[in-house]
């Protein structure tokens, strides 16, 4: 029944800045037998056209060109496949770009947190979406022989909440706990390979976040975002909105901010140069050390390519970023959170609705909110759900981890805190994975800003694997 029909496609022709790609389109393919919602667990797949006439596009063809393998999950919602006409916000989807490159595209889907049947039951709650990523993985290497590019170089992408779950497709030391829910969907048989992950801006490591984030901002009440609703026309409106924590709030990020330096320092972390990451217990040290580092290279970066760096939180000599106040730097960019900004205490958060239970809208998954939790009847989220939905669970295991990674994140991002993004990158490279990490000047909470640099290290990786490097 799983099989992929090479002829059940349309052709398509895209034409955008005045550059054109014709692409073959297998869309909306089912990839389990007994679906939940046969919407979302799905897969689209795209195809440069070329390839079907003996052409090549960026020296690959229908067998050698990479898989890019991208969800487009955001705010754990539901998310159908994406096809290359989609926007976001305005911007052309990264999909035409990668198919003018040469890329073959296989798009998933997967539920999320706010699905519900007509009964009323919750049918995409933690951990559904991974493991509809995992069906839409297996689908495709059961279909090895009949899909267009090359499965042993297949790339998981994924941005935000998409980047945690690319993540997750990455450590495959989670099949065995994923198993009861992948033969109750009637997945095919095969494997969930991949040959490297790229993710943006990762949410991840939640039973941490909170910490992670308070850590950050420590001592700064206030807060600035944009607020969201949706026009008649179904596009997005912002509008600003300011304010300071309460007193509550307030203690509740001491509280956590306090409690960072002792979980930073029992994951033991080193620098790439073997050096050991650490902090204080008055949240400084040389992990702190880091990230400023991190930072200023972001800068260092934007400012050889001719771009203005103007921070006061910056010393710059000689058209060199020599230090970096990471405290005045928080304060530069600004609080977009309340406390705790995850697991929060009323149990309304995204994340709070993302581990709720078919029964169950919300929960919690932290023992410092379930403990602190202002809701009359409390709910918490089950272990074995906390450790499937966190990467480091199983990369501290240091077995079965897919060999490339790459991390990148804006020096403006508020969404999640430096430290969450940076301790995952950093357990990998300690797991001896190749891992390339960095922060992005300027760049806010998002993805695939710098697809230039993105496809050349698809190629650079897809070459030194073609030559035995």
């Amino acid at each position: 029944m799983l099989q992929f029909d090479s002829s059940r496609y349309c052709v398509r022709t895209m034409e955008v800045d005045g550059q054109a790609v014709t692409f073959r389109a297998f869309e909306n393919i089912v990839t389990v037998e007994h679906p939940v919602d046969p919407r979302y667990q799905a897969v689209s797949i795209y195809v440069p056209e070329a390839f079907y006439h003996g052409e090549t596009v960026c020296g690959y063809d229908l067998h050698t060109a990479p898989i890019l393998f991208e969800n487009n999950i955001g705010g754990f919602f539901p998310s159908e496949p994406r096809n290359p006409e989609h926007e976001m916000f305005g911007h052309t989807s990264t999909f035409f770009y990668a198919l003018l490159h040469g890329y073959v595209i296989a798009t998933p889907g997967a539920r999320g947190r706010t699905n519900q049947a007509a009964d009323g039951r919750f049918y995409g709650k933690a951990p559904a979406a991974l493991i509809d990523l995992k069906a839409a993985l297996r689908y495709l290497w059961a279909n090895e022989d009949a899909i267009p590019g090359d499965m042993h170089h297949m790339f998981s992408i994924g941005t935000s909440a998409g980047g945690c779950f690319a993540a997750l497709t990455g450590t495959y030391d989670n099949q065995a706990d994923c198993e009861p829910f992948l033969a109750e969907l009637g997945t095919a048989s095969g494997k969930e390979e991949l040959f490297a992950v790229c993710c943006y801006c990762p949410v991840t490591d939640l039973e941490h976040a909170d910490a992670a984030y308070e850590w950050q901002f420590q001592g700064i009440p206030d807060y600035h975002r944009m607020h969201m609703e949706m026009d008649e026309g179904g596009r997005p409106q912002f509008s600003a909105e300011d304010g300071v924590m309460t007193q509550r709030q307030i203690q509740l990020s001491d509280e956590l901010a306090a409690a960072f330096p002792t979980y930073l320092n029992s994951l033991g972390l080193n620098a790439p140069d073997g050096s050991p990451l650490a902090l204080d217990s008055d949240g400084s040290g040389s992990f702190r050390d880091f990230l400023s580092r991190k930072i200023a290279d972001a800068a260092q970066q934007a400012l050889d390519a001719g771009r203005t760096v103007d921070c006061p939180a910056f010393t710059v000599r000689d058209g060199r970023v020599t230090a970096v106040d990471f405290s005045a730097f928080m304060r530069f960019i600004t609080r977009m959170k309340e406390a705790p900004p995850f697991d929060d205490v009323t149990m309304h958060s995204f994340e709070n609705n993302l581990f709720g239970e078919p029964n169950e809208e919300y929960a919690h998954f932290t023992a410092f909110s379930y403990q602190r939790s202002t809701c009359p009847q409390p709910t918490m989220a089950s272990s074995a759900v906390l450790k499937l939905m966190n990467p480091l669970s199983y990369i501290r295991e240091g077995s079965n981890l897919v060999p490339h990674w790459r991390f990148r994140q804006g020096t403006n991002d508020r969404d999640v805190g430096f430290a969450t993004v940076a301790i995952i990158a950093l357990a990998l490279q300690n797991q001896g994975v190749d891992v390339d990490y960095a922060l992005i000047w300027h760049e806010n909470h998002g993805g695939d800003f710098d697809l230039p640099e993105l496809f050349q290290w698809i190629d650079g990786l897809c070459s030194a694997e073609s030559r035995g490097q």
